[in-house]
């Protein structure tokens, strides 16, 4: 996934990044929700995706 690293409103640097609109397709489920400055979910495949979320008009 690609990732931006950009100034942000106090003029530390952040990382930026699209999250996607839904998690993969496939057999696993969820397995667990990770909140550590963002949302990640876990699927009980093992994998670790970026949790979705919607459009947003705002831009930074």
């Amino acid at each position: 996934m690609p990732v931006l690293r950009t100034a942000g409103h106090d003029g530390k640097q952040v990382w930026r990044f699209n999250a996607p609109l839904s998690l993969p397709a496939g057999d696993a489920e969820l397995s667990s929700a990770v909140l550590h400055h963002t949302v990640w979910i876990t699927t009980s495949d093992g994998h670790l995706h970026p949790a979705p979320c919607t459009p947003s008009e705002h831009l930074w």
